[in-house]
């Protein structure tokens, strides 16, 4: 009879330690229901009701534990803020819950090194960009053009026809997508036999523009006029 009794007594107490711990939610047809929340989103929470889980969303919800559904969203939100902003100061992530996803927040010392990388790229994009258009300066002066059409956009790319010794023409199929590749090709070889360079270094210039623009405009590398052919007004004055 003791040990029944026992077991009595600890059903009895489980019983109401669970109910201790549980709210009370009123919704708004007029139904009470006593459960505890296991989950709480923005739209609607989830409770445990003697072992079977129930959702129930907000706009169905009157009160919790007496507290209007609105203000008990407020609340939610304002401890939650309270927390990001505890953890933060403490340089740990805070997760939260939407629905079943979990999403952390970046705390400061992460996007301060964010940061620092995305600055450190642009500075190297905007040195790289300078660097080339320097080269190109360089390179168009060599040739006999204005350095200044490097700075220029689409007509710095005309010109670097001019100078590689094809048709302007061609300028229409740098606007094409793949063809403007093959024409790229094309057009950094034939600047690199103007300036008396083989094929690897127009190769060079296509893939490494960075490295080899400079180096051909800063070496001594000279640039060639194409010879004039036979039988050409050019031709004969040279022979004279």
């Amino acid at each position: 009879m003791k040990r029944k009794g026992l077991v009595i007594l600890i059903l009895v107490s489980c019983f109401f330690i669970s109910f201790a711990y549980a709210e009370n939610i009123t919704l708004k047809s007029g139904k009470k229901v006593t459960a505890k929340i296991i989950e709480r989103t923005d739209d609607y929470i989830k409770v445990d009701f003697y072992g079977t889980p129930f959702t129930y969303y907000f706009d169905e919800i009157e009160t919790i534990d007496g507290v209007p559904v609105k203000a008990a969203v407020q609340k939610s939100t304002i401890l939650q803020k309270k927390e990001v902003n505890k953890r933060q100061a403490a340089g740990r992530p805070f997760v939260f819950q939407y629905g079943t996803k979990e999403h952390a927040t970046m705390t400061s010392g992460q996007a301060a090194v964010l940061s620092s990388i995305m600055l450190g790229v642009m500075i190297i994009e905007l040195i790289i960009t300078i660097l080339v258009i320097i080269s190109w300066w360089v390179i168009f002066t060599k040739a006999g053009y204005p350095g200044w059409a490097s700075i220029i956009p689409f007509y710095n790319l005309y010109v670097m026809l001019k100078v590689a010794g094809r048709p302007g023409i061609w300028f229409i199929l740098l606007l094409i997508p793949l063809v403007s590749i093959i024409i790229t090709v094309i057009v950094s070889i034939d600047i690199a036999k103007k300036f008396g360079k083989d094929i690897g270094f127009g190769l060079g210039l296509f893939f490494l523009p960075f490295i080899f623009f400079p180096i051909l405009a800063f070496s001594g590398a000279q640039y060639q006029q194409a010879s004039p052919k036979e039988g050409s007004p050019a031709a004969n004055e040279n022979q004279q």
